[in-house]
C-alpha cells in the first residue's frame, strides 16, 4: 500500500521475504478438544464490514465466524506452525492455509498528488469490489478517487496540499501469515439479520437516512478472502520545490529515506548500505538537514495494522522492536490483502432490502466521490496520465514546476530623464545612463547636446538573483569628442541595494539628477523581499 510520477524503489529484500505456503496438518476435533482450543488467528476478520469510503474495517461482523460444531458434535482443527498449536476453524471459512513472508523489507513509493496516493490506499483491495453496483465515476479516471477516497491518509494529504507544494514518499514494511476465505454455504451474525430486518423495505428519499446510518454501522462491503499478518506504514510530505531550490533531487531525497529506513527496520549492515547511509548523513548536513531525513522530514502520517506497536517503526535503531512487533503478528494479525464483496450480496438477505441496500451502496459511495480539479497552469502540462503537471526545464524552473533557486527575479529598469546635468563646458552635455548589477550592464542611448535629456528607456536585464545584500550601480556618463577621438566622462553614480517589488527611483550627482524606474519581479512561486521563499499558488 504504498505516485503522478510514480517512482518505484524496490530494496532488495532479505532472505526469507518471498511468500511460502507451509506445511499444516488438519483434522477432525472432538467436542472437549474443540471448546478448549483457540480460533485460527484472525478469524474475525472474514465477514467483517469494511467502508470502501474511509477504507477502515467498521468492527460490526456480518458472517458469523464463531460458530466451529458441526452436527456431529466435532469441529475442524488445524495445527498452526507459526505457535506449534492446534486450532479451531470457524464452519464459515474455508482454505486456511499459514503462509510465511515473516520477514519484511522496506518498499518505497513517490506519489506526485492527493490522488494517486489515495489511490495507492486502495491497492490492498485484491478483486474488483464495484461488481453489481452503479458507481458514476470510473476508479480509473486521472482526476478521480472512489475507493479511499476520505481515508486519513487521503485526508492528511489533502491538507498539506491546500497549503503548499508536496510530494509524498510511501514507506511499508508488510508481513503476511495466513490466508483463508469464507465458505460457500454461511451463517449471517445475528445483530446485522437482525437489523437488516428491520430496514424500510423501500430506499428512497424518506427512508435514506435509516440506510445511511446502516452503513456507517456495518460499511459499505465484507470481507470475502484475507491474507493477513501486518503492514507498518508512514507517508512522508516533502516540500518538493523547498527541496528543489536548495539544489537537491526528489530522487536523493527518497532514496535516502529508504535507507535510513531499510537500515532501522532491518538491521542491514552491509558495506554498501553503510556507505549509503554515510553519503545521506554528509547530504543531510551539507543542506542543513541535521543528522539524518528521517528527523529532518517530520511531517508524516503513519499507521500500523496487526500485532502491538506502540513505536515508530522507521525510527533508527528499532530492529529489537521491529522483531518483537513481528512475533505479535502469529496471534494477533489484521488484513492486510483481501477481497471485498458488496454488503447486498450476502446471501439470506431480505429481498426488499437487498436491492434497497444495493442502492443506497452505490448512492453512498457515488456521493463521496473525490474529484480534483487537475488542470495544469501557465506552460505546464499534463503528460503522464495522472493528476500532475510537469514544466518545460528552463534556466529557473524545473521540471516540477519549481523555481531552480531562491532569490529568482526578471529584473526591468526604466531610465527616464535626467535633470539640470553639467557635462561641457561650452556645450550642453551628451549623456547616456549604464545601469550595472553584477555580471550584468545595461545603457541607454546617448541624447545629444541636452542637459535635460529624456530617454524613457528600457533595460531588460533578464533573471537575476537578489540574494540578500546584493547592490546595483547606475551611472551617467557624457560623450565629449577630443580631437577626432571619443572620451567619456562619469558625471557621477548611485549605488543601492536591489529587492523586489516596483520603486520609483532617484539618483543625485554632483550636478544634477537622474530619475529611474526599477520593477523586480520574483519568478513563480518565489515571495519575499529579496525572493527568498516559495510561495504556494
Amino acid at each position: 500500500m504504498f505516485p503522478i510520477l510514480v517512482l518505484l524503489l524496490f530494496l532488495p529484500p532479505s532472505s526469507g521475504t518471498t511468500i511460502q505456503t507451509l506445511s499444516s496438518d488438519c483434522r477432525i476435533g472432538q467436542k472437549a478438544e474443540c471448546e478448549k482450543a483457540i480460533f485460527v488467528p484472525g478469524h474475525s476478520l472474514l465477514g467483517q464490514g469494511v467502508n470502501i469510503v474511509t477504507m477502515e474495517k467498521t468492527r460490526s461482523y456480518l458472517i458469523n465466524m464463531e460458530e466451529y460444531i458441526n452436527p456431529q458434535e466435532t469441529c475442524k482443527l488445524c495445527r498452526n506452525p507459526h505457535t506449534n498449536e492446534w486450532n479451531k476453524v470457524p464452519k464459515s471459512m474455508v482454505n486456511w492455509i499459514p503462509i510465511n513472508s515473516y520477514k519484511a523489507s522496506v518498499i518505497s513509493k513517490t506519489d506526485d498528488s492527493v490522488v494517486s496516493l489515495a489511490k495507492e490506499e486502495s491497492s490492498s483491495v485484491q478483486n474488483d469490489w464495484s461488481g453489481g453496483l452503479s458507481i458514476k465515476y470510473k476508479a480509473l479516471s486521472y482526476d478521480t478517487v472512489v475507493a479511499g477516497s476520505n481515508s486519513k491518509v487521503t485526508q492528511f494529504a489533502e491538507s498539506k496540499s491546500r497549503t503548499n507544494k508536496y510530494k509524498f514518499i510511501r514507506q511499508q514494511v508488510e508481513s503476511s501469515l495466513y490466508s483463508f476465505q469464507v465458505a460457500g454455504k454461511y451463517s449471517l451474525n445475528s445483530h446485522f439479520f437482525d437489523e437488516v430486518k428491520n430496514l424500510p423495505k423501500t430506499y428512497n428519499r424518506s427512508t435514506e437516512q435509516r440506510y445511511m446510518s446502516f452503513i456507517q454501522e456495518f460499511g459499505t462491503h465484507y470481507i470475502s478472502k484475507a491474507e493477513v499478518g501486518g503492514r507498518g506504514m508512514e507517508v512522508i510530505a516533502v516540500k518538493v520545490c523547498e527541496v528543489e531550490m536548495k539544489g537537491m533531487d526528489m530522487e536523493e531525497v527518497k532514496s535516502c529515506l529508504s535507507f535510513e529506513s531499510k537500515a532501522s527496520v532491518e538491521g542491514n549492515t552491509s558495506g554498501s548500505i553503510q556507505a549509503k547511509l554515510k553519503e545521506c548523513e554528509q547530504s543531510a548536513k551539507k543542506y542543513n538537514y541535521g543528522a539524518s531525513y528521517h528527523k529532518s522530514f517530520n511531517e508524516r502520517f503513519s499507521k500500523v495494522i496487526g500485532g502491538v506497536a506502540t513505536f515508530d517503526l522507521f525510527k533508527e535503531g528499532n530492529v529489537e522492536q521491529m522483531n518483537s512487533w513481528l512475533a505479535t503478528l502469529k496471534t494477533q494479525p489484521d488484513a492486510v490483502k483481501y477481497s471485498l464483496e458488496p454488503i447486498h450480496k450476502l446471501s439470506h438477505l431480505p429481498s426488499p432490502m437487498k436491492s434497497g441496500l444495493g442502492r443506497a451502496v452505490a448512492d453512498y459511495i457515488n456521493k463521496n466521490v473525490l474529484k480534483k480539479d487537475c488542470s495544469c497552469r501557465g506552460n505546464s502540462r499534463r503528460e503522464r496520465g495522472d493528476c500532475s503537471c510537469t514544466c518545460n526545464v528552463t534556466t529557473t524552473e524545473t521540471k516540477d514546476c519549481c523555481p531552480k533557486q531562491a532569490g529568482a527575479a526578471r529584473v526591468q529598469v526604466t531610465v527616464q530623464r535626467a535633470i539640470n546635468l553639467y557635462g561641457d563646458t561650452w556645450s550642453q552635455t551628451d549623456a547616456y545612463v549604464k545601469f550595472i548589477f553584477g555580471d550584468t550592464a545595461r545603457q541607454t542611448w546617448i541624447v545629444h547636446d541636452n542637459d535635460n535629456p529624456i530617454w524613457n528607456a528600457v533595460l531588460d536585464l533578464g533573471t537575476q538573483d537578489l540574494t540578500e545584500g546584493k547592490r546595483y550601480q547606475i551611472e551617467v556618463w557624457d560623450e565629449d569628442d577630443y580631437y577626432l577621438t571619443k572620451r567619456y566622462q562619469l558625471l557621477g553614480k548611485c549605488e543601492k541595494q536591489l529587492a523586489s517589488g516596483d520603486s520609483q527611483e532617484e539618483c543625485y550627482l554632483d550636478h544634477g539628477m537622474v530619475k529611474y524606474r526599477i520593477r523586480a519581479t520574483c519568478s513563480s512561486h518565489l515571495a519575499g523581499k529579496y525572493c527568498e521563499t516559495y510561495q504556494h499558488n
